[in-house]
């Protein structure tokens, strides 16, 4: 088992019982901020798109600790196993390290925050995976950055 994080356009409610792409959701109440143009608790129809990431949950841990590395955030790598601190909004990849990694939804506003947050560290990114001699991690960071750039857009949700 691993992370799978997967990208919906043109998504619309539904209320079909079996006929839904996923169902609109956070893990913790403090994170519907996440969904506020979804409905929590909807059915959602769409179009899956191509563009996905998938890892296992051990090295996505590692990836979200690199992301810390990358900006210099010694306060979010001490957080990454603790509970939610509102004061840490607006850290660089913050809306995707204090987020369950393996269910929930992100909706589009969201994603154009964290694809703001890839766009502008990707040159960092690459430094430092080349720093670091990790190819892997180099794409991962280019597969996030795909998904994100997909999600922001209006109609939009990356689904995990």
């Amino acid at each position: 088992m691993g992370l799978l994080a997967m990208v919906f356009k043109n998504i619309k409610e539904t209320d079909h019982p079996t006929d839904y792409s996923f169902v609109a959701y956070v893990t913790h109440p403090s994170w519907q901020h996440k969904i506020k143009n979804l409905k929590d608790g909807q059915k959602y129809k769409g179009e899956f798109l191509e563009e996905d990431v998938q890892y296992a949950y051990s090295d996505h841990c590692e990836f979200l600790e690199e992301l810390c590395e990358i900006t210099k955030n010694d306060e979010v790598t001490a957080h990454l196993n603790k509970n939610s601190i509102d004061s840490f909004k607006g850290i660089p990849f913050f809306e995707l390290i204090d987020f369950a990694d393996d269910q929930g939804v992100l909706d589009h506003e969201t994603c154009a925050i964290l694809y703001e947050d890839f766009k502008n560290w990707k040159t960092a990114a690459e430094k430092h995976f080349d720093k670091i001699d990790n190819n892997y991690f180099k794409s991962k960071y280019n597969d996030w950055l795909d998904v994100f750039r997909l999600g922001k857009e209006k109609n939009c949700a990356v689904v995990f």
